[in-house]
């Protein structure tokens, strides 16, 4: 019989290890037969043999293969919650519970309320500001392919303030001199 905990694995093991001890000289077909069966009677549920016995397993093997899927079959069931409908789950918990339940949502529309008014009264600020006004971005464009040295008339040197030469290419600036007469630099 198998015990109360014991797994499928160590009673198909056990049944396997006794039936070949107990008819070494049988025939391999009539060894899985016998074992099968002993394997089923050994089930402690009756239903659960009989489940197993219904789905007709032609040797052992087969039979562990279904005993361990109805078995975890079975498990998976039991492990299902109720299918109560939402209002009796309601009811059950008691009114302390749905009393905080109504507090806690009329104290979040009240928060939403606060925001939707904050809101409001932002956007009548924003709508009653002037335009904010942009300046345009100093960078300079290469207007054609003609003119590849256009730009140099708008750069300045960022150290002195020359005009048509960056600061790398500047006489006084450039890298390797250090500022002689420009703070700047």
């Amino acid at each position: 019989m198998r015990k109360p905990g014991e797994l499928l694995w160590g009673l198909y093991s056990d049944i396997r290890r006794l039936i070949a001890l107990a008819f070494p000289s049988l025939n391999p077909y009539h060894r899985e037969t016998i074992a099968c069966d002993y394997f089923i009677s050994a089930l402690a549920d009756p239903e659960f043999a009989l489940k197993v016995r219904e789905r007709a397993p032609a040797n052992l093997d087969d039979a562990l293969r279904v005993a361990l899927q109805l078995e975890v079959w079975t498990k998976y069931v039991g492990c299902q919650p109720d299918s109560k409908p939402a209002e009796i789950r309601v009811r059950e918990t008691g009114k302390d519970v749905t009393d905080a339940l109504t507090k806690r949502i009329a104290e979040l529309e009240a928060q939403i309320q606060r925001m939707n008014r904050a809101s409001s009264s932002v956007l009548a600020t924003a709508s009653s500001l002037p335009p904010a006004t942009t300046q345009k971005p100093s960078y300079v464009t290469v207007k054609s392919p003609d003119e590849p040295r256009h730009w140099r008339q708008t750069v300045e040197c960022y150290g002195r303030g020359a005009r048509g030469q960056l600061k790398r290419e500047c006489p006084d600036c450039g890298p390797g001199n250090r500022p002689k007469k420009f703070a700047g630099c």
